[in-house]
């Protein structure tokens, strides 16, 4: 394959994750008043920090995979880019997670957001990884 559809797809996908979490369904700008007075940030804001970092390394992820075009790189690369997605999952679901209010913005559109945009980088990055097995037996 001279171009490597999967970085470019890949690359897109980081881009969409981080508008996702940033512009098209963000996270809730709202803070919990502790019982000494302070304010912080919900766990949604965390959940989206997070995903932001995942999102650039997904992008970075996709452009290496544009310029290493051996099966090894492949692989690896495909790899790296679904444990990120994984991860990133995972955070936005158990491990962080968003607000505990159904009804809240970040639980009804960020989180179900999250996870659309990283079943498909985990689609992708499993198809990466499958190419690269197949051009390794191939010798290339």
């Amino acid at each position: 394959m001279k171009k490597n559809v999967f970085g470019i797809i890949t690359l897109v996908l980081g881009i969409l994750l981080i508008l996702t979490v940033q512009f098209i369904l963000p996270v809730c700008d709202k803070t919990l008043e502790l019982a000494n007075g302070n304010a912080v940030p919900m766990a949604c804001h965390y959940t989206g920090l997070f995903t932001t970092a995942a999102g650039v390394l997904i992008i970075f992820s996709g452009v290496l995979s544009l310029f290493f075009r051996k099966a090894q790189a492949c692989i690896v690369l495909g790899l790296q880019s679904l444990a990120l997605a994984l991860v990133t999952v995972l955070m936005s679901t158990s491990f962080i997670g968003v607000c505990k209010n159904a009804t809240m913005p970040c639980h009804m559109g960020t989180q179900p957001g999250i996870i659309v945009v990283c079943v498909l980088i985990i689609v992708c990055g499993v198809a990466q990884v499958f190419a690269g097995i197949k051009k390794a037996g191939t010798g290339q």
